[in-house]
């Protein structure tokens, strides 16, 4: 096949809010550099947030105008629904969202079986979850793609392909894909998309790409220092862990709010990192840069920390000593 003997490109967005913003300042530092990178990857996977690169890029945004969709549209896209009933009711409505990805996307109507109009070496991959498979009654993991021999690819728009995986519980309303039904964010599965994507392109079915031509660049949206300490833990009493506190609202101190959310996205994410890490060996990279203080997904008002000259540093860094050990990419250093 086409790929068979040669290099095969993957790049994955991780889920995370607002954050996606470090991920776009990374690939548009990454462009600016090396003008032709982009160029060599033959699939965007992405999550959440992830997702509307992965799509974005697979349908011909400029990685700038990620970076502006993230600085600049937080206000739209984060619109109050229920401010202090969050026990009852999702916290934003899931319009603005839909507004401003139908105005960002080229083609926000167009199939994934049409996006390889745009470039026919390259794919996307999107993850979410179905709250009911129609054939058999129970929940269950969808990705969205357009590998070849996709059962998807005809059934799903750009559109929906990103509002189905962004979906995340408590903050947004699941998703009605016009064909699967009710779907939530991909993040509750794969919130770091890497292992799924390399299992699909390994697939005899799908890609059927061998192992030792794959190549993957993954990209968190940066991590602040989560947990929930011992002494929080002894002064609040093991047995009250119920749901009140896996699922309270607000943050405090080194405690997330919605901690049981937080612990599934990030502890998924570092498994799938490590899995990579050992099928890849080299060929494999991670960036997930260290943010200054905690931020969360819907921080968008405080945008200016992650616009900071120090993420900047980071990503410069992080890409350069990353596509030096892995031979990512065949440009001078």
């Amino acid at each position: 096949m086409a790929f068979a003997d040669s290099k095969y490109l993957i790049i994955s967005c991780d889920g995370g809010g607002i954050r996606g913003l470090v991920t776009a300042m990374i690939l548009d530092r990454i462009n600016t550099q090396f003008p032709r990178f982009l160029n060599q990857v033959n699939l965007y996977a992405g999550t959440s947030t992830g997702s509307f690169i992965a799509l974005g890029l697979a349908s011909g945004i400029t990685t700038s105008n990620l970076v502006k969709l993230y600085a600049t549209q937080g206000a739209k896209i984060f619109q109050i629904y229920a401010q202090y009933d969050t026990f009852d009711y999702v916290k934003y409505y899931n319009t603005g969202l839909y507004s401003v990805l139908s105005k960002t996307l080229p083609k926000p109507g167009q199939t994934l079986s049409n996006l390889k109009q745009f470039n026919p070496t390259q794919s996307a991959l999107v993850t979410t979850f179905q709250l009911e498979n129609a054939k058999t009654k129970a929940w269950s993991a969808l990705a969205l793609h357009n590998l070849p021999n996709s059962d998807t690819a005809a059934h799903t728009t750009l559109i929906d392909a990103a509002m189905s995986s962004s979906a995340a519980p408590t903050y947004f309303p699941p998703y009605s894909h016009p064909h699967y039904g009710y779907c939530i964010d991909g993040g509750v599965v794969a919130n770091n998309p890497c292992t799924l994507a390399l299992s699909m392109v390994l697939d005899p079915s799908l890609a059927n790409i061998p192992l030792q031509n794959i190549w993957m660049l993954s990209l968190g949206t940066g991590f602040s220092v989560d947990s929930i300490s011992d002494a929080s833990v002894k002064r609040t009493g093991p047995m009250n862990y119920g749901v009140k506190n896996w699922m309270w609202p607000e943050a405090s101190g080194s405690t997330p709010s919605y901690p049981l959310l937080s612990a599934i996205f990030d502890g998924i994410a570092d498994v799938d990192t490590y899995q990579c890490q050992q099928i890849l060996g080299s060929r494999f990279q991670r960036a997930n840069l260290q943010l200054e203080s905690p931020y969360l997904l819907d921080d968008w008002k405080d945008i200016h920390k992650l616009e900071s000259k120090a993420i900047l540093r980071q990503s410069r860094r992080l890409y350069r000593q990353g596509a030096a050990q892995s031979g990512l990419i065949k440009l001078p250093l």
